[in-house]
């Protein structure tokens, strides 16, 4: 949770105190898009690289691509969110991002 929210431990009480009323806790994780500061992001723009090879397509890569969709890193172009080059598109339809992704515990 982020810091700035608050402890964690208020959020466990949070999820408590719903729990108490009979009540179910939702939480909304984005799962599209990672930083480009992650690490599957920064393995995936080096997969020439054998040891990150499993990580090719874990993001969009194109050799061009429109300039509010996709930028610029190394040669190659990365989707991203609309406006936001920080913000890496997932390729789900990639299995080895599927098995990395359902695999985190």
């Amino acid at each position: 949770m982020d810091p700035a929210l608050g402890p964690n431990q208020l959020a466990d009480e949070a999820i408590d105190a719903v729990h108490d009323k009979g009540m179910k806790f939702v939480m909304s994780i984005p799962i599209a898009t990672t930083s480009t500061e992650h690490d599957w992001f920064l393995k995936s723009a080096t997969a020439s690289i054998p040891e990150n090879r499993n990580y090719s397509g874990f993001y969009h890569w194109t050799k061009e691509g429109a300039k509010h969709y996709f930028t610029e890193r190394k040669g190659l172009y990365y989707m991203h969110e609309k406006g936001n080059n920080k913000a890496a598109v997932l390729n789900w339809q990639n299995s080895n991002l599927r098995s990395h992704m359902f695999s985190i515990h």
